[in-house]
């Protein structure tokens, strides 16, 4: 597992060559993870993982949706 910052590269850095059998994946070359601390996790429970993901995402987007952005300091409640 990486724990870092996820950082915007100026220019696309190159992407490595895949397996003809690895699943189809869309990659960013211009996304870089700066990493804190890397450390071998063989515990994780990717399924939770990902759902946790899915659940953020999904909160992320039905708030976008009803015109909040997750700021408490840009949010109002309407009567300004």
């Amino acid at each position: 597992m990486a724990l870092g910052y996820l950082e915007r590269s100026q220019r696309p850095l190159p992407t490595p060559i895949l397996s003809a059998t690895a699943p189809l994946v869309q990659v960013d070359p211009r996304l870089v993870l700066r990493a804190i601390i890397a450390q071998e996790a063989r515990d994780l429970d990717m399924d939770l993982w990902n759902r946790a993901i899915q659940e953020q995402e999904d909160v992320s987007r039905r708030d976008t949706s009803n015109g909040q952005n997750g700021d408490p300091a840009t949010e109002h409640d309407g009567k300004n």
